[in-house]
């Protein structure tokens, strides 16, 4: 996960404020699940692997017990945020170094999404109405986790109207699909090796030369485990595909890709567009 070369200029303009708010939602603690900065779509399938109670790819240590219970009342779903222009805003999205809030306009994003279970616990349609999906995002400077709604209006600023540069656009993926399908071998973290390129990685404030490899440094240190490869991905390095907003239903990932209004109906809907035929293990 990388800043737009042009974060700064481009950045959707606003004078609104938000403030961070807190909401009625799951006993979850940050701390319980690992964490790499810049790695987001690794960091989401570390927790989702904690969250279904499968062994770690990080840790040698065995599931975490307490998070566990959360897929017991919530279907869990890994959602990538992307666009064709590669540009995406986020507000309230948490600044590590400077310790504080802060807008961001990123290449692309990955959140946990838990939309509340229905019929295997006995609820009525009405009940299901009523008990609202909830966002696990790692890097947010809001709740943990977090009501759809609230990060909708504080992260997502569905209020305002985006130029189309900026429209978002997010592939949907059920969490074992995401964990039996995904795999990544980092090489988008990496600087350039050619000289023409230093110009960009120096402007990239979060950049490092404390870590190399096979003569190239990273943009950020990679996590200290192997890198993910899911047990029926495709090949090492399928980051990109999952990414890619334009390949929609491609047989090469799973998950479905929607616009910002058809996400938003998904989860605030009881599951408005999340049928079955979407969920099924992807061959």
């Amino acid at each position: 996960m990388q800043p737009h070369p042009a974060s700064h200029s481009n950045r959707p303009r606003t004078t609104a404020t938000t403030t961070t708010t807190t909401t009625t939602t799951p006993f979850l603690s940050r701390a319980a699940f690992a964490y790499s900065a810049c790695f987001c779509e690794e960091n989401v399938y570390l927790m989702l692997e904690s969250l279904l109670g499968q062994p770690c790819q990080a840790s040698s240590e065995p599931p975490l017990e307490p998070p566990t219970a959360l897929a017991d009342h919530f279907d869990l779903f890994a959602v990538f945020i992307s666009n064709p222009t590669r540009s995406i805003p986020l507000w309230n999205h948490w600044d590590r170094s400077a310790k504080q809030p802060r807008t961001v306009c990123w290449d692309y994003h990955v959140i946990g999404v838990g939309r509340p279970k229905c019929q295997s616990h006995g609820q009525t349609a009405a009940d299901f109405r009523a008990t609202e999906s909830i966002v696990l995002d790692l890097d947010t400077a809001l709740a943990f986790p977090i009501s759809f709604t609230e990060y909708a209006l504080h992260a997502l600023r569905v209020d305002l109207q985006l130029d189309t540069q900026f429209q978002r656009s997010f592939r949907v993926i059920a969490a074992k699909d995401f964990l039996s399908y995904f795999s990544s071998d980092r090489r988008h973290m990496r600087k350039p090796s050619s000289t023409s390129s230093n110009k960009a990685s120096s402007d990239d404030a979060r950049s490092t030369d404390a870590d190399t490899t096979h003569g190239r440094s990273w943009i950020m240190p990679p996590p200290s485990y192997p890198p993910i490869c899911g047990p029926h991905a495709r090949s090492e390095h399928d980051l990109e595909a999952f990414i890619d907003m334009y390949a929609g239903h491609s047989d090469r990932v799973p998950g479905i890709v929607v616009n910002q209004e058809a996400f938003i109906d998904m989860f605030l809907n009881s599951g408005a567009g999340l049928g079955n035929e979407h969920w099924t293990t992807h061959e």
